[in-house]
């Protein structure tokens, strides 16, 4: 009884965490890290610090939640079917349930690992010095000899972005293709 109760709870705890973390956007929840939490409890969390804390946080509750779906979309029927084979609850997880769901769960994990690498940008907000901020640095120190120098500089940093992002989206690609066959 005690362990239910205490199971409720701790399930209430990180669904409330989950909802309040997915539903804050991302600017917001740096806003708080850094100016509210560091301040209300006298951390000496600095901007980078700040940034690290939020996208820890916010990654980890959206691959909580993609890791959650991916389990859940898995029929009752695989279960049920590997337990009439004789496979105990951890061969049942590990050899029949774990592969399918990886499965399911490589697009948005894919899609995940994307967005978090282009939302770390917000971080110039927060004065972190950031391939953004580093670009308009550039900008400003050539605006008068370079006009047309802004389309090239944002040019390079999409470059940037996609060249971190593509190859994420190739391995995707390359393991469907392999999980296909």
């Amino acid at each position: 009884m005690a362990d239910d109760v205490a199971q409720s709870r701790g399930a209430r705890v990180m669904n409330t965490y989950l909802v309040f973390i997915r539903v804050m956007p991302q600017l917001a929840l740096l806003f708080i890290a850094f100016y509210g939490f560091a301040r209300a409890w006298n951390w000496n969390l600095d901007a980078t610090g700040a940034c690290v804390l939020v996208f820890v946080l916010w990654g980890g509750a959206e691959l909580g939640d993609l890791v959650r779906g991916a389990l859940v979309s898995i029929p009752a029927i695989q279960y049920e079917s590997a337990y009439m084979l004789g496979l105990t609850p951890w061969q049942t997880f590990t050899r029949v349930i774990l592969p399918q769901a990886l499965r399911r769960l490589l697009p948005g994990s894919v899609n995940l690992s994307t967005r978090i690498v282009k939302t770390t940008s917000l971080a110039v907000l927060l004065g972190v010095v950031e391939v953004i901020k580093v670009g308009q640095q550039i900008i400003d120190a050539h605006r008068f000899d370079y006009p047309q120098g802004t389309l090239w500089v944002y040019g390079v940093i999409f470059l940037m972005y996609f060249i971190v992002c593509w190859p994420l989206s190739l391995a995707a690609r390359a393991l469907e293709r392999r999980w296909a066959d």
